[in-house]
């Protein structure tokens, strides 16, 4: 007699429980398996495809060399810019003059003429210059400081070069306004008045400036860098100094700019110098006689300015006050020495 599988109630098999698929849980949790073994097959049936889609837009993406650069209008430099300026002399230095005393103000760059796309019947009939045109602009002055607008054609050609065209064109440019008011070279300031302090101190400042000894200027600034040193201007005789405006910048104090003494000031400072001569002695003046005067503006910085012992600490151009910093001026780690030496 066959004997018969006895199986212990323990058997992982007996302990199994099965799934009732009337079970909504049961239900949906096969609908879930049902979707990623779909999207599974899709996946790896259709990634040949895509490679070769790919494979196909790369090939017909514009290599670096497709891309046309556009080329870039140089309007600094050409061929025909020194015929221009030959051209422009010959013409101011004719007689009779042009121009009583003109001279040539600026360069003001070219254009290239663009050459038009003709009919066909068009084009045989009309004879086309086989060369670039190219209009240079200047702006001259005469004697008397009146400017003008002139222009210069010249033909350009890599074989035969440059030549102009005709001589150049001349066109009146209107003067400024008169009246016109200005307020300065500052943007955000809140103008003030120097006291005699200040003046002292620009003048101070001025005379230290001009010394021709760096010791002496540094001084002056007063930087305690021991590596820090300031360059003086050579060659002065004399020098006088004019404040021409002072302000700073505003203070807001419960709403309203306050009226309080700034501490820091930025003026603007004519300096009127007498030049030495080769001789050592103050230049005399090539006009009029006397000696030989000049004036030169700064935009200077100053500390202290609402103290009885203000300094300039920082000097720049015209315009440059709102961006001046304390000892900007230094030369670093540099020892100089007097011009000449």
């Amino acid at each position: 007699m066959a004997k018969k599988n006895r199986h212990s109630i323990w058997d992982d098999t007996n302990l199994v429980e099965a799934e009732n698929t009337r079970s909504k849980p049961v239900q949906s949790s096969e609908t879930s398996r049902r979707f990623v073994r779909g999207y599974t097959k899709l996946a790896t049936y259709s990634f040949p495809l895509v490679l070769v889609m790919l494979g196909v837009i790369w090939t017909d993406m514009p290599t670096p060399e497709d891309f046309v650069q556009a080329e870039a209008s140089e309007q600094i430099d050409s061929p025909g810019k020194a015929e221009a300026l030959l051209a422009q002399d010959a013409w101011l230095e004719s007689v009779p003059a042009p121009l009583s005393n003109g001279r040539v103000l600026s360069w003001d760059g070219f254009d290239v003429v663009p050459e038009p796309k003709l009919d066909e019947v068009v084009a045989k009939a009309v004879t086309t210059p086989e060369y670039d045109i190219e209009l240079h602009h200047f702006t001259l002055v005469d004697g008397a400081g009146n400017r003008y607008l002139s222009d210069v054609a010249v033909a350009v050609t890599e074989k035969e070069g440059a030549t102009a065209l005709s001589t150049p064109s001349l066109s009146p440019i209107a003067p400024a306004a008169s009246g016109w008011a200005t307020n300065g070279a500052w943007y955000g300031l809140k103008s003030a008045t120097p006291s005699d302090a200040v003046r002292v101190a620009v003048s101070d400042w001025a005379v230290a400036f001009t010394s021709g000894d760096a010791e002496v200027l540094g001084q002056r600034v007063g930087d305690e860098a021991e590596n820090h040193e300031y360059m003086p201007l050579y060659g002065v005789a004399s020098v006088e100094a004019n404040v021409v405006s002072a302000a700073s910048v505003p203070v807001v104090e419960d709403g309203t700019v306050s009226d309080a003494k700034p501490k820091q000031l930025v003026a603007q400072v004519e300096l009127k110098l007498t030049w030495l001569g080769p001789d050592g002695k103050p230049q005399e003046s090539v006009v009029g006689g006397g000696h030989g005067n000049s004036v030169i503006t700064y935009d200077v910085l100053i500390n202290a300015a609402n103290t009885k012992a203000p300094k300039v600490v920082a000097w720049g151009g015209p315009g440059t006050g709102t961006s001046l910093k304390e000892y900007q001026n230094a030369v670093v780690d540099r020892e100089l020495t007097e011009a000449g030496n």
